[in-house]
């Protein structure tokens, strides 16, 4: 599995990717290693007056220099660090994981990184978001594995200051490590000895913020000029989320069906730890609280702000494959009765999977009287209306029996029932109905197929040893990841160039410029040819005279009368995931000044 995960992440690095979620990356990829470019062909820091991409992502971009110095400027090579990021990142899951749980257990966890569909795609464009969560691992590797030595406190401190410099939107982890340190002590340990380990781990980690400010003030005072202007940004990136911006994220986001469903194992290994009732080896255990701590405080992070893409939020995915390991190490629970006072927490534990996925038949059949089955709060009812009566109906079992097997059965044939309804593109792959939608559907036909299919194996299985229950789970797990990678095949059977080849004609036909050349939201199609260039960040014509203009999405100024002198001399059509949900970007269109009369490119 490991090397399936490394072989999907470094074959074919500089085709296109394929990713359903964003298509930024025709921006980002050049953003993210532009100084580095810069540096290893022209030997300075071009664009000076916009260094927020530097100042976000130093160590990422140092990377990125290494590389091109060694390999050369190439999409490929722009690529190669992170490709190479999302390799370790399995490994470094692998090893911590390893001596801790059940190989089964250990094969689940890494399936499902390495056959994700976002870190797959994550880790095959020149963006610092893979080599973020990598570091991000090392980090929790010394701080949930192992006796908290002042050593190894003092180096997991360091090495979070590592992820911040990799990416600066690693910042919070130093928090949601401090509560892994604060609140998951060792069995003999007394409560002071909590902050004095707090204390080594912010020594480590703002050891290497004060050397560098100080290098700063001492080496290049203007920086701190450059740096406060350009993070006077952020603030239009901190602005808190709606509400209705929260919940609906969970019903509409592209990234929502795959957190939803490593969510729903994510409850159901929490309801397994419950009934565990403290048993299991000391170490599983440590992880799974250690990993529900981080994922536990990072989801309310990247669900509170009013900008956090889904490449930020896929960081959510390493704690939870943890989580998930360890759970999956706790099976078969132990327990066959519930404690009294945990009897609520795990009737909505086992409820809320099973009532999420038979609430669009309710929504459905609410569209048949006549709702408009779109509307939020419409969906909203239907999962309180399948969850408060289930949630009543386990909880009376509970009194006097284990969890109904039905509970545990019928959210993995759901899911696996859903995603091959998904990948048939049964009524288009909806989950929820749609009231134009016709034909076969999730919510008419799916949905109470998988709970029959559900009811018949629980009731089939009522004499089968925890074992082969354990064996099913895990092949359905797999078979879930397989599923999900599936989504991505074609694209590595005919793989697509259009990126590589249009970077590569834009540096021929721009080639003979003696001026300047500036570029808005293209940046990345500059990462396979030596042509010097800089970003023009209003979306707007340049002022300063340049010769050329390579023209990406959502420019804002009138394209119908370009200034004077301005004339399109090339266009270019790139290939994105088909299931991009707002449809193919604009071509890329590229403009020179005084270029003689001829026939744009296309």
């Amino acid at each position: 599995m490991l090397l399936a995960g490394a072989t999907l992440r470094l074959v074919f690095l500089d085709a296109d990717p394929d990713y359903y979620a964003w298509v930024g990356y025709i921006t980002d990829e050049g953003r993210w290693v532009a100084h580095a470019r810069e540096m290893a062909l022209f030997g300075h820091l071009g664009q000076g007056e916009w260094l927020l991409h530097l100042i976000l992502a130093p160590l990422f971009q140092t990377v990125a220099y290494v590389a091109f110095k060694l390999i050369g400027v190439s999409i490929w090579a722009a690529r190669l660090p992170t490709a190479l990021a999302g390799g370790l990142l399995l490994v470094s899951f692998w090893l911590l994981l390893r001596r801790v749980v059940s190989p089964g257990a250990l094969l689940v966890g890494v399936a499902l990184l390495a056959l994700d569909v976002d870190l797959i795609e994550l880790s095959r464009v020149a963006v610092p978001e893979t080599a973020a969560m990598l570091v991000e691992i090392w980090a929790y590797a010394l701080v949930a594995s192992g006796r908290l030595t002042p050593i190894r406190l003092f180096s997991a401190g360091l090495v979070v200051a590592g992820a911040v410099a990799v990416k600066a939107t690693s910042l919070p982890v130093i928090v949601i490590f401090s509560a892994v340190v604060f609140f998951q002590p060792g069995p003999d340990d007394p409560a002071p000895s909590r902050w004095r380990r707090l204390a080594l781990l912010w020594a480590g980690f703002l050891a290497p913020l004060l050397i560098a400010v100080l290098l700063a003030v001492l080496v290049a005072p203007r920086l701190l000029g450059a740096l406060a202007g350009n993070l006077g940004v952020l603030g239009h990136f901190l602005l808190p989320a709606r509400p209705f911006t929260i919940a609906n994220f969970f019903v509409e986001a592209p990234f929502a069906p795959t957190l939803n469903i490593w969510a729903v194992g994510a409850l159901l290994s929490m309801a397994v730890f419950l009934l565990a009732r403290g048993e299991g080896q000391p170490a599983v255990r440590r992880h799974f609280i250690a990993s529900a701590i981080w994922y536990g405080l990072y989801t309310p992070l990247m669900l509170s702000l009013d900008y956090f893409p889904d490449r930020y939020k896929a960081h959510v995915l390493v704690p939870l494959a943890i989580n998930l390991a360890a759970g999956w190490a706790l099976l078969p629970a132990p327990a066959a009765s519930v404690a009294r006072g945990r009897r609520g927490l795990l009737a909505l534990l086992l409820a809320l999977p099973s009532a999420a996925l038979a609430a669009p038949t309710l929504a459905g059949l609410a569209m048949d009287a006549g709702a408009d089955p779109s509307r939020l709060r419409l969906r909203l009812a239907c999962l309180a209306l399948a969850l408060v009566p289930t949630v009543w109906l386990v909880h009376r079992i509970l009194r006097t029996s284990a969890p109904p097997r039905f509970l545990w059965v019928f959210p993995v044939v759901g899911i696996l029932g859903w995603e091959i309804c998904l990948r048939s593109g049964v009524d288009g792959g909806r989950f929820w109905p749609v009231a134009t939608g016709a034909g076969a559907a999730w919510w008419s036909l799916g949905a109470p197929a998988a709970a029959l299919a559900a009811g018949l194996l629980a009731w089939a299985g009522r004499r089968w040893p925890g074992e082969r229950w354990l064996t099913l789970a895990t092949v359905a797990a797999l078979a879930y990841a397989a599923l999900a990678v599936s989504r991505i095949a074609p694209s590595y059977v005919t793989p697509q160039y259009s990126i590589r080849q249009a970077s590569r004609e834009i540096g021929r036909s721009l080639a003979t410029v003696s001026g300047s050349i500036a570029t808005s939201k293209a940046e990345g199609l500059f990462n396979d040819n030596r042509l010097p260039y800089r970003s023009v960040l209003n979306a707007a014509w340049p002022t300063d005279g340049s010769d050329a203009l390579v023209l990406g999405f959502g420019f804002a100024a009138d394209e119908t009368h370009p200034p004077d002198g301005y004339r399109r001399v090339g266009t270019y059509r790139l290939v994105v995931s088909p299931e991009y949900a707002p449809g193919p970007p604009e071509p890329i269109r590229v403009y020179r000044r005084g270029d003689p009369a001829a026939p744009p490119r296309s």
